[in-house]
């Protein structure tokens, strides 16, 4: 598949019609959809920009041709990694890899832009939609950088909040929210879920949530109290919570086969050597809440944000109403 793709025209059409559902229903997953547009205003002009599932008028467009000439530039040596797991023998592997992809060119077949982050915001103003979606985030570290699990453990202290849940009052954005009473006169807040993304260079720290119009400056002031919570006063029993939850994920992640590959493989095209699981679980014990509260003091307090509304955009939040949350931590009282 990798060397000499048969590429018929009838399994070319199959998997074109694949792809489009799969994005037709993407374009329904909103939160995918803010998330995409949360890329392509922070990395401008850069393959980060793109969405992985594509546009309709590039699917459309894929020809047979087409396909030959990505193959031919994109299956080269520096662009393929082979992962194995299960009970075998490492020797015998490497054999078997190196005897059939002896023929495969070297080289890395495409030269990239370097990538490069942009504080904006965009607005997607569609007044048939009850409410309003939105993104704010900020540049993150990259994969491979030790500041990127102390963020990770960020996004699991904040942990998340959704009306339909019996949420715990105790703990991150929820607790911020109870303290400045906003769930007891302000009903509008539908659900808020913290995202992050790293990459091999560049990475999203941020949050999702989802409000009706005019309620949205309210939800990301309750949001920012949490962050400039963690910067400044995490405590050890958040972070220790924060460990818990990450080796859970991680346990879970690599449970199948198929998730253990997939892990494998990016954890080899971001860092260049596969991490095995007692150094991973070693570094989300070394985590301390000191380190925690340095890493948000450095890539969160005072950063230029990013900022996506899609909906009932009306009242959406001016951009320098977003940049001030960035570094005022003191909630007025409501």
């Amino acid at each position: 598949m990798a060397l000499n793709p048969s590429l018929e025209k009838a399994d070319i059409e199959l998997e074109r019609t694949k792809s489009l559902k799969a994005l037709s229903a993407a374009e329904h997953d909103m939160e995918k959809v803010v998330t995409d547009y949360m890329h392509d205003i922070a990395f401008q002009g850069t393959t980060l920009a793109m969405s992985p599932l594509g546009c309709t008028e590039g699917l459309e467009g894929v020809t047979q041709q087409s396909l030959r000439e990505f193959a031919q530039k994109a299956h080269v040596g520096d662009n393929l990694c082979v992962a194995v797991v299960g009970d075998v023998d490492p020797a015998q592997v490497l054999a078997t890899v190196e005897k059939c992809f002896q023929g495969v060119p070297s080289g890395s077949g495409f030269e990239f832009l370097p990538i490069r982050y942009s504080a904006s915001e965009l607005e997607v103003v569609d007044d048939d939609m009850a409410h309003l979606h939105s993104g704010i985030g900020f540049e993150a570290p990259a994969y491979g950088n030790p500041d990127s699990l102390a963020m990770e453990a960020g996004r699991h202290i904040c942990g998340q909040y959704d009306r339909s849940f019996n949420s715990d009052a105790r703990h991150g954005l929820v607790r911020a929210a109870y303290d400045s009473h906003a769930f007891e006169y302000n009903v509008h807040h539908f659900s808020v879920k913290p995202v992050s993304f790293a990459y091999a260079t560049a990475g999203i720290w941020g949050a999702y949530f989802i409000t009706t119009n005019g309620s949205q400056e309210n939800t990301f002031a309750y949001i920012s109290k949490e962050w400039h919570r963690i910067r400044s006063r995490c405590r050890d029993s958040d972070v220790e919570r924060a460990k818990c939850t990450m080796k859970n994920e991680l346990s879970t992640q690599t449970d199948s086969p198929t998730g253990h590959v997939a892990l494998m493989g990016r954890q080899q095209a971001a860092l260049g050597r596969v991490i095995p699981m007692h150094e991973m679980n070693q570094r989300i014990d070394n985590l301390t809440s000191g380190f925690v509260r340095q890493c948000f003091d450095e890539y969160f307090f005072d950063t230029e944000p990013i900022h996506v509304g899609v909906g009932h955009c009306d009242t959406e939040l001016d951009y320098y109403v977003t940049r001030k949350y960035m570094y005022m931590s003191d909630m007025p009282d409501q």
